[in-house]
């Protein structure tokens, strides 16, 4: 139902006025039929106390305020103000006080805003009009004396106000209703404009009134705008249309992969290699010093100590390289960390994912601290991008930009080739969820496809009599994974997850090649042996030489050889004995050095091992991150794309079915959808509605739509929006999961926004061919309540014709009044209005302007009409 602006209608009545018309407008009101408005009792104002209680009927029932309290708090932009007397008895009659009164209130409430006053005096036939109508200086003074007929030009019948007989009240509030403009469509009433006579005289009125309520229609016609749950719209690009793309699937996967081409830093990082160290050359000294070193050694008789002195530095560098290296295949953590599963097999959750990758990785780090995970808002910023890009052909990243066919820009029209609806999610039947409780898949989660089919081989094996089901359940399982890694929000949850998967694996091995390079094996016994055989010769060739020494020390002694050549023969006897040593230790210990040099190659991998798995683990916990986080938003942008403009609910009209009762000059009808007709013009108003570009709006407005199940962080993503972007986690939930579920649910009844509809309501009225179009079946009831369908034809005959006057009944006159023509109508006032597709159509007669002793009744005093107030406090 769309209601007339900002326009407010207070009506003030006496006590038993007041209440029957408060019944009847309730009714109405509570049905769709009329606006709401305000009653006030005048009878309930108290001369002691300013405020004045007043009634305000809305769709959801009744509320008590006070009157000028409610108009300070409403946006006001145009206020009638009614006083309704009835003349037939005393206690029905307003008096000028009271009308004064609540004026008063009005203008004090809403000092700016524009004022209509209308003063009607209704009663039966031959009642006394001429002494109880009220007459107001500067209001339009309005006498009704309710008479049914069909419509001007046809024949009337009076009807006297009875309490057996609801017709009279009908037919008053009716009317009351055409002059406040109150039903669904009108937005301005017949005495908006009009200037009340001078001198308080009275104006006959009688009103017709046809109301075409549309909820059903606007329900269908909106439904069928903005449904796009299978199919999108190719949208408008300036006076043309967008094409759509023939391989849908193809261009799906291409934009994903541009996306994933500018955030690779999201994917896992190259490992890079130590070089081997060049080889080492072993100098003539060099090779002495080192001969020297094991001679010192092995006239010790310890060979082996010379060889562990040698690989000394080797195995400090290694004993380093294995510190907190090792996790432990027993560990509990590290199981979760590659299984992803609880004890109970059921798939764990990402929060806990993401505490038993911390727990392992802080282990392995030397500090013990770990930097927080960066996080990458503009990554998900671009994932919305691009998928919406795909679909409405918008330019939203220079990186992600639209597809074009020639010169034309090209959407994809299918909805599930860019995200799958989050409701599409895979469950197990009973008789295998019995073994494996609590698997729910949700669409585009990749791992836990993986980790599913995983599960259901082991129960296969463990249960062979449920081979059947479990290879069905399989088939069915492997259909919808592909269906979904087929669409651009699923082929990123794709390569994320081999990322994810292959990372684990790396993770793994490079585990097993720390563990394996970490326990070197002691130095070979052929290596030993020789190292043996070397210090036996060294010994001899030391004990020969020092031989030679001390046969050459006695010569020299006994001065068979001079000094000189005692110097020079034993300098000879050490350069051989330390250059044949060398040359014999660089001969006998090829072995050793290929053996430490392998040392030294195994060392440095198992720095690399070591660091490299570092780098995986570093890695896995991005990618986790990255997965949970895809994992969130894609279940938000899923069910978003599937309503992008929420769901068009269905209105009261569609079970509204009266006229039982309703006295002829009120007709109400249903419009009645015409299939053909919504599915005609919706096609044609498409074009207007979508245009290229126009999903950004509705991710806004999706994404500010906060449902009241966030709780308290619905506050707190008012207060600060990036709290999406850092994503933190509150009592273990992490910020992002909870909007995610919150916004997906809330999907299913999230109504369509009012700049849509007002965008509709817009269309309506700039087509009228559209809109009779629409209406042309009208639903109404016939005065025994039985329900018949017309055309819209039929159901304004009468009042569609232009320059009928006729004649009011002559009970409200005094038939001595000395007027001829007072009983006829002097203009009629047509007005057929629309709101959307609420239709009002008004017919409102009036006749001459006449003093109240020319009314029905005893001969007032010719006093004249009474003020109310000053002339300059503005009545006037």
């Amino acid at each position: 139902m769309t209601w007339s602006g900002s326009d407010v209608v207070v009506i003030a009545a006496r006590r038993p006025v007041a209440v029957a018309l408060q019944a009847v407008l309730h009714d109405w009101t509570v049905q769709g039929l009329v606006s709401p408005c305000r009653i006030v009792d005048l009878d309930s104002v108290r001369a002691d106390d300013p405020t004045i209680p007043a009634a305000v009927l809305g769709g959801d029932g009744v509320d008590t305020v006070a009157l000028q309290q409610d108009l300070a708090h409403t946006r006001v932009t145009r206020i009638r103000v009614v006083v309704v007397g009835v003349v037939d008895e005393d206690a029905t009659a307003v008096d000028q006080r009271q009308a004064a009164g609540v004026l008063e209130a009005v203008r004090q409430s809403v000092p700016d805003a524009p004022t209509v006053q209308l003063n009607v005096s209704a009663g039966s036939p031959g009642a006394e009009w001429s002494t109880r109508a009220l007459t107001l200086f500067g209001w339009n003074n309005l006498a009704i004396s309710p008479e049914e007929s069909v419509a001007p030009s046809q024949g009337s019948a009076p009807v006297t106000r009875s309490l057996d007989d609801p017709r009279w009240l009908l037919l008053l509030t009716g009317t009351l209703c055409s002059l406040t403009a109150l039903w669904p469509g009108q937005e301005k009433a017949p005495f908006d404009d009009r200037q009340a006579p001078s001198g308080g005289l009275i104006v006959p009125v009688r009103a017709f009134s046809r109301s075409l309520s549309s909820g059903s229609v606007q329900d269908a016609l909106a439904a069928h705008l903005v449904s796009v749950h299978d199919r999108y719209p190719t949208p408008r690009v300036d006076n043309s249309y967008a094409r759509s793309i023939d391989d849908e699937a193809a261009k799906a996967v291409a934009m994903a992969e541009q996306l994933l081409g500018k955030h690779a830093d999201v994917m896992p990082r190259v490992r890079h290699r130590t070089p081997p160290p060049p080889q080492q050359k072993i100098g003539a000294w060099e090779a002495v010093k080192r001969f020297v070193s094991f001679a010192a050694s092995a006239l010790a008789n310890a060979p082996k100590n010379a060889l562990d002195a040698f690989d000394r530095s080797v195995s400090q560098v290694a004993a380093g390289a294995v510190q907190n290296a090792v996790f432990g295949g027993a560990d509990s953590g590290f199981a979760v960390v590659v299984r992803g599963v609880r004890a109970d097999g059921s798939s764990a959750t990402w929060a806990e994912y993401e505490q038993s990758l911390d727990s392992v990785l802080r282990r392995t780090v030397v500090s013990g601290e770990l930097e927080p995970v960066p996080q990458k808002p503009q990554l998900w910023e671009d994932f919305v991008a691009g998928g919406l890009t795909l679909l409405d052909g918008g330019h939203r990243s220079p990186e992600l930009p639209p597809w074009t066919l020639g010169s034309q820009r090209a959407v994809i029209s299918t909805t599930d080739r860019v995200g799958t609806d989050p409701s599409d999610a895979f469950t197990l039947p009973a008789n295998l969820a019995a073994f494996l409780p609590n698997w729910r898949i949700e669409a585009g989660d990749d791992i836990a496809v993986g980790r599913l089919f995983e599960r259901l081989d082991h129960l296969a094996q463990a249960q062979p009599h449920l081979a059947q089901a479990i290879s069905t359940e399989r088939n069915r399982l492997r259909e919808w994974a592909t269906r979904v890694r087929g669409s651009y929000s699923g082929h990123i949850g794709r390569r994320l997850g081999d990322a994810h998967r292959a990372t684990i694996a790396e993770v793994q091995d490079l585990t097993a090649l720390v563990e394996r390079l970490s326990a070197q094996p002691p130095a070979p016994e052929a290596i030993q042996e020789d190292q043996d055989r070397l210090a036996s010769n060294v010994r001899v060739m030391s004990a020969v030489a020092v031989s030679l020494l001390a046969i050459f020390a006695a010569l020299g002694a006994l001065s068979v050889f001079a000094w000189p050549w005692l110097i020079l023969t034993t300098m000879l006897v050490i350069v051989g004995w330390a250059g044949v040593g060398a040359w014999m230790h660089v001969k006998a210990s090829a072995r050793l050095y290929a053996w430490l040099n392998r040392l030294r190659a195994a060392t440095t991998e198992l720095e690399d091992a070591t660091r490299h798995r570092l780098e995986a683990l570093e890695d896995l916990r991005r990618i986790s991150r990255a997965y949970r986080q895809y994992l969130d938003w894609s279940r938000v942008f899923g069910a978003f794309i599937h309503a992008p403009l929420g769901h068009a609910g269905a209105s009261a009209e569609r079970r509204l079915h009266i006229g039982q009762g309703m006295p002829l000059n009120l007709a109400v009808g249903v419009a009645v959808p015409d299939g053909e007709a919504v599915e005609e013009v919706a096609n044609r108003w498409r074009g207007e509605l979508f245009r290229v570009g126009w999903l950004s709006e509705a991710w806004s407005a999706n994404k500010a739509n906060l449902p009241p199940s966030l709780g308290n962080l619905r506050h707190l993503l008012q207060q600060d929006p990036n709290l999406l972007g850092n994503d933190p986690a509150i009592d273990g939930v992490p910020v992002l999961t909870r909007w995610s579920i919150a916004l997906a649910e809330a999907s299913a009844t999230r109504p369509l926004p009012p700049e849509t509809a007002q965008r509709i309501v817009q269309l309506t009225r700039s087509d009228d061919a559209a809109r009779d179009r629409l209406l042309s079946r009208v639903m109404v009831r016939d005065s025994l309540g039985r329900p018949h369908e017309v055309s819209r034809t039929d159901f304004i005959e009468g009042l569609d014709r232009s320059g009928v006057l006729g004649s009011f009944q002559p009970g409200m006159f005094n038939p001595a009044g000395g007027v001829v023509d007072i009983r006829q109508v002097s203009e009629t006032m047509a007005q057929e209005e629309a709101t959307g597709l609420d239709v009002a159509l008004v017919v409102v007669q009036v006749g001459g302007a006449f003093a109240a002793r020319q009314f029905a009744g005893a001969p007032a005093p010719d006093d004249g009409p009474v003020p109310v107030r000053p002339s300059t406090d503005g009545f006037v």
